[in-house]
């Protein structure tokens, strides 16, 4: 019996009985496809909560004008949605059994008559449902062309008969060959006993940002996590997480020949790069129009962006070397309300964003504009 394993980068191969064996080329390609659907709504997820919370406010600081804030974004994930999809066995030869005297060679495409199993959001997976009746029909074949041999000027409906006999002695053995074809992908978060009755997923994205003021309304900005390392064995398997973003935002109203224009407006674009160790590296670029109103110590701001996210994944092949596929975020449009609270010096801020999936953001920091 082969069983396998994909959780994107990671593959566990389990034999115990088949004599084929999955050559490397099948490994890269069973891990890049089936990598890809089972960690696609972690990218997106992920996506969502990296671009949060990357303004609070349209105004721009005058020259040399600061603020740092640590901020928290949520990408917030429906468990309902993407939470299966149809594992690909296309990479997967031809499987050789034995069943008695009889020697098949199964194609997996007709051999597994259901395969859909839990992407990273989903449950606990079964192994595929294996199609008995095209196993029984290839044995029939053998059987009905092996009694045409061996007696010859019968009836097709007599030859039928036999081949059927043969199928029906053979029961036993087919169903322990139905039982030992195994193929199934490892399960979703939802298949912890305590989190299967989940509505939502949260993907958290804890950083530092900080702007600056310059001439002209510009105001370039970072992000940062320095790198730290989780403890205990989780954090020996996935090495240091780090993550570093800049952005330039630009005011608008200056380029709007209106005295008095009563909105704030401007414009940014950003970059982000996040990476877990060795195995996984995000990139997001986010482009955004936002526009904000001052009133008294409150600013409510409104925004609409592009985003796009995708995440590098590296898996070890086990012939000592590393694959490498990219996967492409959901993630486009988005459409973010919040409200910036000013006290002085210290300025808090929350906002909802809502795209292919919605995000939340909150913050808190010391400006001086």
């Amino acid at each position: 019996m082969k069983k396998i394993f994909v959780f994107g980068f990671i593959v566990l191969l389990a034999a115990n009985g088949f004599s084929q064996d999955f050559s490397m080329d099948q490994v890269k390609q069973l891990v890049e496809t089936n990598g890809k659907s089972y960690l696609q709504p972690l990218v997106t997820g992920y996506g969502s909560a990296m671009n949060a919370g990357l303004f609070n406010t349209a105004r721009t600081h005058k020259m040399l004008g600061f603020d740092i804030s640590f901020k928290t974004g949520i990408g917030i994930v429906p468990t309902g949605e993407q939470s299966t999809y149809n594992f690909d066995i296309s990479a997967l030869d031809n499987i050789p059994v034995t069943v008695g005297d009889y020697t098949l060679d199964l194609d997996p495409s007709q051999l597994f008559s259901n395969t859909e199993t839990p992407t990273i959001l989903g449950g606990k997976a079964k192994p595929f449902e294996v199609d008995q009746m095209y196993i029984e029909s290839i044995i029939f074949d053998q059987a009905r062309a092996n009694i045409i041999n061996q007696t010859p000027n019968q009836t097709d409906a007599w030859y039928d008969d036999q081949a059927q006999a043969a199928v029906d002695a053979m029961s036993d053995e087919i169903s322990d060959v139905v039982d030992d074809v195994a193929i199934s992908s490892i399960p979703g978060i939802k298949s912890i006993d305590a989190l299967k009755n989940l509505d939502n997923i949260i993907f958290p994205f804890p950083i530092i940002q900080a702007s600056i003021g310059l001439p002209m309304g510009i105001e370039p900005s970072i992000r940062l996590i320095p790198a730290i390392s989780i403890p205990g064995d989780v954090g020996d398997a996935l090495g240091e997480i780090s993550a570093f973003g800049a952005g330039l935002k630009i005011d608008l109203v200056q380029f709007i020949p209106i005295p008095l224009f009563p909105v704030d407006i401007a414009a940014q674009a950003y970059y982000q790069n996040f990476k877990m160790g060795d195995i996984l590296s995000s990139n997001n670029v986010n482009f955004n129009i936002h526009a904000s109103k001052k009133l008294l110590m409150f600013t409510p701001y409104v925004g609409i962006g592009v985003d796009n996210t995708s995440f590098t994944a590296s898996y070890d092949t086990g012939d000592g070397e590393k694959q490498d596929f990219t996967i492409k975020g959901d993630n486009k449009l988005r459409t973010t309300v919040g409200l910036n609270i000013k006290l002085l010096v210290l300025q808090i801020n929350a906002e909802y964003a809502m795209g292919e999936y919605n995000s939340a953001a909150i913050g808190v920091g010391f400006t001086l504009r």
